[in-house]
């Protein structure tokens, strides 16, 4: 066997042991977690509404979907401005950015709490009875994972 065999055999062997690794990884890798509950996607389940009620819940999902991405792209505005100011030094004009950021949050703030008013209130009371549980799922989402994600397991 000449040398230039040996290397290509060599070379022919690791490429097969390389795509045998590749795909053993993706064969074996787990699978994705069951996504959180977003934007209606459990709402049906939790609450177990009717059709007719899931579709009084889409619509208000979506109108108050609209309102914070609007509010979101106003704040988004306003903060380029107010760090803009870092480069003119003009305290005033920040004072006031400021003031109208936090307008605006609280704006979401009450708006989320009058949307979720308004989900409750086409509940029947069999329905009211789950809504704490919904609120706690709803709470999860809106001040993001307030638990301490769990070590990898050791398997890997």
């Amino acid at each position: 066997m000449t040398q230039y065999q040996l290397y290509k055999y060599g070379a022919i062997g690791l490429l097969i042991i390389n795509i045998l690794m590749i795909s053993f990884f993706f064969i074996t890798r787990p699978s994705a977690p069951p996504m959180p509950m977003g934007h209606g996607t459990n709402a049906v389940d939790i609450l177990h509404l009717s059709e007719s009620q899931n579709q009084e819940f889409l619509t208000l999902a979506k109108s108050h979907q609209q309102l914070m991405r609007e509010l979101d792209g106003e704040k988004r505005e306003l903060l380029k401005q107010y760090f803009a100011t870092l480069n003119t030094k003009d305290e005033a004009s920040s004072e006031a950015l400021l003031s109208h950021i936090k307008e605006i949050e609280g704006q979401k703030t009450k708006k989320t709490f009058q949307h979720l008013e308004e989900v409750k209130s086409i509940l029947n009371e069999d329905q009211k009875a789950i809504f704490p549980e919904f609120m706690d799922q709803v709470l999860q989402i809106i001040l993001g994972n307030q638990h301490k994600n769990p070590a990898p397991p050791k398997d890997f």
